[in-house]
């Protein structure tokens, strides 16, 4: 996962540091990942707390109820309208229909989520990104990744919202802490789709960030009204739903899916932080209708708001049957690149993304990805080539690195 720093020439805005694998949204483009298709809440305080993550939280200063003292937990009917007044408080939004949210055990929640996983699932796509993240050293040969990814999804969510049919589905039958807090959270999402549809699968089908992007916009706006409403908890009862929360280890999958699912979670609130202190929640609502196209903008904020956008980079040749295509982006190449040099030099190397494209193929039993970059300045494509020929003398696999030209900067990975 990206290592985020405020080291010279790294980002600097409200990122979490020193972030070496986090769990949210990803995979490369092209596969289509069922949580890119519902919006789900993570176990994130286990998740992020066992990869390293630290400053997710950020308060808003909206009003919030009274703290409550500790008590049997309620029915979940009897605290979903304040839980939906708090919610719309908080984003200055209404609710425009009912909220009927599912509430399931320890047994069929996880069954109703395979069942969505199943419904949204694409082998083909999926083993598309599986032979690029192979031919870049992040999946070992011979993962599974379908398997891998359902065994993460499996352990670590706690709720969903499925902009598809409406359904907000949460474990937990009763409204204990955790169950509230994850309420809050995707009662946001809720909201979100009533006043801007979340279902939008033109972005999933892009060869682009575009989904990743919007997931953290909306992972974003989300987290930072679930975190003020657990602000508004009694420490007794932020204890017991950090318990909830917690559901032990993080299971025993590679780090790049704790990485690329856990992106949104921890870059979306910063994000959506620096566009409430530019024009409040009014701008994050315009958000939605033109939202961010790529990490670099959910990493770099002012990017965004000034309107920079990913340049256009044309698609490398590939040395046979193409099996995937796509864009690493700035997330892509933190994920390669991480390990491989240092904190400094890896945001100084990523952080002058401008864009990039990669096709990926098979030889034989080997994957093989081959990407151009193009970075903003003459200087960033220097520290990209530092870290990339680094990157080359230890990586698992084999890479190969071109002379730079006027399109960019082009290696090719083969594992």
């Amino acid at each position: 996962m990206p290592d985020f720093e405020s080291d010279a020439g790294a980002p600097s805005q409200d990122v979490p540091p020193d972030v070496s694998a986090e769990p949210a949204d990803g995979g490369w483009r092209r596969a289509r990942r069922p949580w890119l298709k519902i919006i789900v809440s993570l176990v994130v305080i286990a998740l992020l707390t066992a990869v390293g993550v630290v400053g997710l939280r950020s308060r808003q200063n909206e009003a919030a109820p009274s703290a409550r003292a500790a008590a049997a937990p309620a029915d979940v009917a009897t605290v979903l309208p304040e839980l939906e007044r708090f919610v719309e408080r908080q984003r200055g939004l209404t609710f425009t229909s009912p909220v009927r949210p599912e509430l399931l055990d320890d047994t069929a929640f996880p069954a109703r989520l395979r069942e969505v996983d199943a419904r949204d699932a694409d082998p083909a796509a999926t083993a598309a990104s599986q032979v690029s993240l192979t031919a870049l050293g992040l999946l070992e040969p011979g993962t599974d990744l379908r398997a891998q990814t359902s065994r993460l999804l499996d352990a670590a969510v706690l709720g969903f919202y499925d902009p598809k049919t409406k359904a907000l589905v949460v474990r937990g039958n009763r409204a204990t802490p955790g169950v509230r807090a994850t309420l809050a959270h995707e009662l946001t999402h809720v909201l979100q789709d009533q006043h801007f549809n979340l279902d939008r699968p033109g972005l999933d089908q892009a060869l682009d960030e575009s989904s990743i992007a919007f997931s953290g916009l909306a992972e974003g706006d989300a987290s930072l009204v679930g975190t003020a409403y657990e602000d508004t908890l009694t420490a007794r009862e932020r204890t017991e739903a950090q318990r909830e929360q917690s559901g032990g280890n993080p299971p025993d999958v590679p780090p790049v899916l704790l990485g690329l699912i856990g992106f949104p979670y921890t870059a979306g609130p910063p994000f959506v932080t620096q566009l409430i202190r530019a024009g409040g929640h009014a701008r994050v609502d315009a958000a939605f209708a033109a939202p961010p196209t790529s990490t670099e903008q959910l990493l770099n904020p002012q990017r965004y708001l000034a309107g920079e956008g990913p340049k256009p980079v044309a698609t490398p040749s590939a040395d046979a049957a193409r099996a995937d295509e796509g864009v690493l982006g700035e997330l892509g190449l933190r994920l390669t690149l991480q390990g491989y040099v240092g904190q400094s030099a890896l945001g100084s190397a990523t952080n002058g993304w401008g864009g990039d494209r990669y096709i990926a193929w098979r030889d034989g039993a080997r994957s093989c990805l081959r990407d151009t970059v193009v970075a903003d300045s003459t200087a960033d494509s220097a520290q990209l080539r530092r870290a990339l020929t680094a990157w080359s003398r230890t990586a698992k696999s084999k890479v190969t690195i071109d002379a730079d030209s006027p399109a960019g900067t082009t290696f090719t990975s083969c594992r």
